[in-house]
């Protein structure tokens, strides 16, 4: 690799739609994308969520569905727009969960892992 082509790739900007959300015409029909979100580009990250069904019912014993280790449930995209954050379901590309942003009160990332995201929401 020359100098060039290294100088090149560290300047070049990291994946930011690493989900391929943009590129999905199903995920941007359900999501509803405004030309004002879809303009500036989208963040997008595969993530497990763990509290898909609510966090009540993660807690609780009898619900199966609403286990937070099911796979199928808890594999999700997560993308970022400018407007909201939204959660897609991995395996099928179905919508379950929309927060506007100016929903959101707060976000926190763990001191004790870089990988868990608490999104605390106004309700």
């Amino acid at each position: 690799q020359s100098v060039f082509s290294y100088a090149l790739s560290v300047l070049k900007a990291p994946i930011r739609d690493a989900v391929g959300f943009a590129g999905n015409e199903k995920a941007c029909r359900l999501a509803q994308i405004s030309s004002m979100e879809s303009e500036p580009g989208f963040w997008s990250s595969w993530v497990t969520n763990y509290t898909h069904a609510g966090l009540a019912a993660a807690v609780e014993v009898n619900t199966a569905n609403a286990d937070p280790t099911l796979a199928h449930r808890n594999s999700q995209a997560l993308v970022l727009t400018t407007e909201r954050v939204l959660f897609f379901n991995a395996r099928d590309w179905t919508l379950v969960l929309v927060v506007p942003l100016s929903e959101l009160a707060s976000v926190s990332i763990s001191a004790y892992s870089p990988s868990v995201l608490v999104l605390r929401m106004r309700r």
